[in-house]
Order: C-alpha cells, then structure tokens, then sequence
C-alpha cells in the first residue's frame, strides 16, 4: 500500500503540468474537488478524474479533449473581441466593487475608532467629575482602548486596489495565442492561471460523444 501511495503521488502530482496545462485547473462540478490525472505509466495521455468518494460514480474527464477545449476557448480570446470586451467589463465592474469595498470598509474603522475614543474621552470626564467610579472606569476603559486600537490599526492595515488598467490583460490576450503554440505546458499553466480560477466539470457518466460544454470555464477577471 505504501508504494501505492508514492506511485499515485508521483502520477497525480506536478507530472501532471509537464504534459497538460490544464492539470490543477479542472474541478469536479458535483462536489467541488480537484481532478486529477490517471494515465498508465507507458502512455501519456489518461483522463483528469474526482477521486472523492460518491456511491456512483466518479466524474471522468479525457485529459486531450480538456486540453483542447481550454487551450482554444483561452486562444480564441484574442481574435473574439465581443469576448474580450465582456472579460474586460467584468473585470472593470469586480475592480469597481473591490473600491467599493474598500471605501466602506474604511468609513466603518473611522467611525468605529472616532466612537471609541469618544467614548473614552465621555467616560474619563464622568470619572474626573464624580459620576463613575474609579471601579467602573477600570472596567471599561481597558475595553473601549482596545477597540480604538483594533479599528486604527486595521485602518492602518489597509490597501486601496489599484486602479484597473485594461491595457495589461489586452496585451496579455494578444500573447496567449503564440504562447499556446509554442510554449511548454507548464508555461501555459502558469499564463492560463492569469484568466482561469478554474474549470468546472459536468461530464455524465457512460461513453457518449465529448462535447465542450461539459466544461465550463470560470474566468478569474
């Protein structure tokens, strides 16, 4: 069992990205996990499988048509400016919500610390006039301090995103396709990781005719 465990690791590991880019990218669409690579040793083509255990059946992937599918749907980018300029739009309105994000965030931690040091400042004077006791104020100055400090230090934690640039990932797309010619798998693994959060596999069960949209595409931008 233990040379059963090395030889599957050697098979489903980074072996895997030497032969097919895709490796790493594919993810079961019933149960979310990662598909990995089963070949025979003599051959070096196989099928991208779930091995989380289901009382059915595995989902099956061929390894080429994977390959191809997501080879040519990245490639095709370049020359289908309709879905270049969607990737593009989302892309823009992902930035936009991440500012958006980021604004709010930081108008809570403003408020929150300007909050807690008022408070601070409102329990100090009742202890300076006679209000509170001395007891009291122990007891809640250690917890109004902190979360002046929490709020001011997440404050101080905080990146504004970077303005979105379209023009990198124009200059990107244009690349892709003289890349997937040309270049190793596990170079076209890396650039696909730019564009691709990852596949999602839908693929039924039985030996019918593969067809591309038992694959879908989940576009990182």
């Amino acid at each position: 069992r233990v040379q059963e465990q090395l030889t599957g690791r050697y098979q489903h590991g980074e072996p895997a990205i030497k032969d097919f880019a895709v490796a790493g990218l594919l993810k079961c669409g019933i149960c979310g996990a990662g598909l990995v690579l089963e070949r025979r040793p003599e051959r070096r083509t196989g099928h991208f499988k779930c091995r989380k255990a289901r009382p059915v059946w595995h989902m099956q992937v061929p390894a080429e048509e994977a390959e191809a599918m997501v080879r040519g749907a990245v490639a095709a980018l370049s020359a289908d400016a309709d879905a270049l300029e969607a990737m593009l739009s989302e892309a823009a309105a992902l930035h936009n919500d991440q500012a958006g994000n980021y604004r709010q965030r930081r108008r809570e931690l403003e408020r929150a610390a300007t909050t807690a040091h008022q408070r601070l400042d409102r329990l100090t004077n009742l202890l300076l006039d006679g209000t509170v006791t001395r007891e009291v104020y122990l007891q809640q100055q250690p917890r109004l301090e902190q979360a002046h400090r929490s709020a001011i230090a997440e404050l101080e934690g905080l990146t504004a995103p970077p303005r979105f640039d379209p023009a990198p990932l124009r200059a990107m797309v244009a690349r892709m396709p003289e890349l997937i010619r040309t270049g190793t798998p596990a170079a076209v693994h890396e650039a696909l990781r730019l564009f691709i959060d990852h596949v999602a596999c839908n693929v039924p069960p039985g030996r019918g005719p593969w067809r591309d949209d038992f694959l879908r595409i989940i576009w990182r931008v």
